[in-house]
């Protein structure tokens, strides 16, 4: 019947109305529908669909962190997601990193998710022997070959790499792995150290971030993951004239390029904000910051590691003000 209508392609078909196939195939109004209606069926399938009730019951399970004080202040570990863990170097992010992809990769009676992880290192090598390590004095009584085979490590050292690696190939890897976490460490080295990502103009870096965080959004829903992107920070400054402190890197508009005569550290505050700036920082549904406060005087430990949870959807009052400490 296509035949005799002279129609070259099943596009051809479906782009035509009713009246008009049943004209050039001589068939009736009501049997052109019904060929319109069953061709479509089967060359488009329609969007996945799930209830609310469906969407609620697969994003419950958390991965725990390995400490059962963070799991508290965490009100049972990571949720699926985009986490970022944010703070100065020596602080513990990659320690923490290493602790998720141990539970990611244990067994369920352990307290793990029973899956694989994948580890994107784009600053350092993989530090294979203190991950080692971290398995053995986590997890005792479990065979850290277990947790290491279920590990994948991938080095990245440009931003172009990075760009298609997150944004095509990550999804399809946490499927095939059957991947709990994915760790990046971290998610701005590539876009501050590589010397062609550092000459983008703002509009176009701030495009590639947004392509970056959807692509991660979309990974870690589509596969209830736990995906952590470590971020490296800059200090906080104050007494900036307006239009001052946007700049900082090649390729901007000389008007906003910093002046150092006229900046200060915030006074006594010590502050740090995450790298990558707005474009990043709205892409991520939980935040948690790491850092090392000073113990009173005397006190023989020195520094208590901090970690506040400045942003979590799963916390009450949306994440705000909670706070824990480490002191060992």
């Amino acid at each position: 019947m296509i035949l005799v209508a002279q129609f070259a392609t099943a596009e051809d078909v479906l782009l035509s109305s009713e009246s008009e196939l049943a004209k050039r195939a001589r068939i009736k109004g009501e049997d052109a529908k019904a060929l319109l209606r069953q061709l479509s069926s089967q060359l488009f399938s329609a969007p996945k669909h799930q209830t609310a009730q469906e969407l609620f019951m697969r994003s419950t399970d958390g991965l725990s962190t390995g400490d059962k004080l963070l799991d508290e202040l965490l009100r049972g570990g990571l949720r699926p997601g985009v986490t970022e863990v944010f703070g100065k170097s020596g602080v513990g992010k990659t320690q923490l990193a290493l602790q998720l992809c141990v539970m990611a990769t244990a067994p369920a009676h352990l307290g793990g998710l029973d899956g694989g992880a994948i580890y994107i290192a784009t600053e350092q090598p993989f530090p294979i022997t203190r991950f080692h390590d971290i398995a053995l004095s986590r997890l005792p009584t479990l065979d850290p070959i277990q947790v290491l085979d279920r590990t994948h490590i991938i080095h990245i050292r440009d931003q172009e790499t990075q760009q298609h690696v997150l944004s095509y190939c990550l999804s399809p890897a946490i499927a095939r792995l059957k991947a709990r976490v994915v760790i990046i460490d971290s998610i701005a080295a590539n876009f501050r150290g590589d010397e062609g990502a550092s000459e983008l103009n703002v509009a176009l870096r701030a495009n590639m971030l947004y392509e970056i965080g959807r692509a991660l959004k979309t990974a870690a829903h589509d596969h209830q993951c736990v995906i952590v992107c470590l971020n490296q920070v800059v200090d906080v400054f104050e007494g900036a004239r307006h239009g001052q402190v946007l700049g900082g890197f090649k390729g901007a508009s000389p008007s906003l390029q910093l002046n150092m005569n006229n900046m200060k550290l915030a006074a006594g505050k010590n502050e740090v904000a995450p790298s990558l700036g707005l474009a990043w920082s709205n892409m991520v549904n939980t935040r948690i910051k790491l850092s090392r406060v000073n113990i009173a005087p005397g006190n023989l430990l020195g520094q208590a590691r901090l970690l506040d949870a400045e942003t979590a959807e799963h916390l009450f009052n949306h994440g705000a003000g909670c706070r824990g400490k480490d002191d060992r």
